[in-house]
């Protein structure tokens, strides 16, 4: 049964073939905020944040201003973000597989009353249309605190665009991990390792590709700061196991089995 298996990778009395076996990350980006001059692998996207620093006085984190006497981001106040994007370093082409994550850290306070957000956003394009999906830690300024919410550009969930879980446990006073996998068909959301949501409208489409990565912070009426750590963008890439004479082998199976 095996042997049967393999042969259909083989055609004639061809020596060698390769097989897909277990997928490894290969990184396309990958910045853990040790070294300032990581900064020159980001571009403002809306408005420049009012603070963005990489390793300051070696901390080696990323932080993220967002200040309420700043300009909006867009009129609407949905759009009202200030964050980066990949820029030298971006147009990664990812292929559906691609996973982007980041660590983003949450201070307690973040459970309290007052306004917060730390997104992570991606860009996926097929070079007619572009879609912005993202996963983020809110908190919307009202009683339920801190939360994780995630975005549907095309309004996957159930035909909202927006889906939010209160039910997840968020470490405070530490680092949680926001990640997005690009399926092709569809975007799964990945909060601490674990997936809180997939978006399957039937809008993706193998085509696009994962181009650039976002970190964002949400402006409201509340001054703070967002820090990030180890953003990183990976694709999965088959390894190949080579099967030499592998028709040989085949040939052989079958004379044993008639012998």
């Amino acid at each position: 049964m095996r042997y049967s298996m393999l042969m259909g990778f083989v055609t004639g009395s061809v020596a060698t073939a390769t097989l897909p076996v277990l997928a490894s990350p290969v990184n396309l980006f990958d910045n853990d905020f040790s070294d300032a001059a990581q900064a020159s692998n980001y571009v403002p996207d809306r408005n420049n944040p009012g603070g963005f620093t990489v390793n300051a006085s070696g901390d080696g984190v990323l932080k993220l201003s967002v200040l309420s006497a700043d300009l909006p981001g867009y009129e609407s106040s949905f759009y009202n973000f200030h964050g980066i994007q990949t820029g030298p370093a971006g147009d990664f082409n990812g292929l559906p597989g691609a996973i982007a994550t980041v660590d983003v850290y949450v201070p307690l306070d973040w459970n309290g009353a007052s306004k917060r957000a730390g997104d992570l956003w991606i860009k996926l394009d097929d070079g007619t249309d572009s879609a912005w999906p993202s996963i983020g830690i809110y908190n919307y300024g009202g009683s339920s605190g801190a939360l994780v919410s995630m975005f549907s550009p095309y309004g996957g969930f159930g035909g909202s665009p927006f889906y939010d879980r209160t039910d997840l446990t968020i470490n405070y006073d530490a680092f949680n991990t926001l990640g997005m996998r690009f399926n092709g068909e569809s975007v799964d959301f990945l909060f601490n390792g674990t997936v809180v949501g997939t978006d399957s409208s039937s809008e993706y489409d193998p085509t696009q590709r994962l181009q650039s990565a976002f970190l964002q912070g949400w402006q409201s009426d509340t001054d703070y700061t967002v820090t990030f750590d180890n953003l990183t963008v990976a694709v999965p890439e088959p390894a190949t196991l080579s099967l030499l004479g592998l028709g040989g082998l085949a040939l052989l199976h079958r004379r044993r089995a008639q012998a």
